[in-house]
């Protein structure tokens, strides 16, 4: 790596990963070894360990790569889960955060409305050697088959309520991590099912992400 951007990663590490409260050793470890730069469109690479979002290509969907920040904190809490055998990730993008799930979850599926996502990543993840990652393009509501259940969810953007058919595809003991809300502040939520099959929900952080595209504001669910 070109020593400038390797400073820049190591910069993003200390200052901008650890100052928002992301301490475990292996999410620090998998954001060193993952290198972003393998995941932004070229024109951003010296872009790519700024505390900020990233413009993915010249598609014109609002879609963006999350600050380092984010991808930290929801890193950290994805790896404190108890069961990882089976992870969806809704909303790829260019596929890094997908990449970091992939070393900590023996199963990711990952399904992105954008057909340019779901091609830029596949071309990212040939490119990163991860053809184990399973990948899926179409509205999340709808094109995830019925005979699939989750340890973990994960929306990687923000949305206004989470659909109840959301909830309906995790496991006992499972989650769901979700930034609910709107301009211009969205939350970071950590919501569990127990065993009996209630729910607890968590509140993280607030912070502000784009929202998904066209995710469709259904039924709120019922705790």
């Amino acid at each position: 790596m070109d020593m400038n951007l390797k400073q820049a990663q190591t910069n993003m590490l200390g200052q901008q990963i650890r100052a928002w409260h992301t301490v475990d050793k292996q999410a620090l470890d998998l954001m060193a070894n993952i290198l972003r730069t393998n995941f932004v469109p070229p024109k951003y690479t010296n872009l790519a360990y700024s505390d900020s979002e990233i413009p993915l290509g010249n598609f014109d969907l609002g879609e963006y790569m999350l600050a380092p920040k984010i991808i930290g904190r929801m890193l950290q809490e994805i790896i404190k889960l108890k069961s990882l055998d089976c992870v969806l990730e809704i909303g790829t993008g260019s596929g890094y955060f997908t990449a970091l799930l992939q070393q900590v979850a023996h199963k990711v599926v990952t399904i992105d409305i954008s057909y340019d996502m779901y091609a830029l990543a596949q071309a990212n993840f040939a490119n990163n050697n991860l053809p184990q990652i399973e990948q899926l393009h179409g509205n999340a509501i709808g094109s995830i088959p019925s005979s699939l259940s989750f340890d973990c969810i994960v929306l990687t953007g923000s949305v206004e309520i989470v659909p109840e058919a959301i909830f309906t595809k995790i496991k006992p003991r499972g989650s769901v991590l979700a930034f609910v809300g709107k301009k211009p502040i969205t939350r970071a939520c950590l919501f569990t099912k127990t065993e009996n099959g209630t729910w607890h929900k968590q509140d993280l952080f607030d912070t502000y992400i784009s929202p998904l595209l066209q995710f469709p504001a259904l039924e709120k669910f019922k705790f």
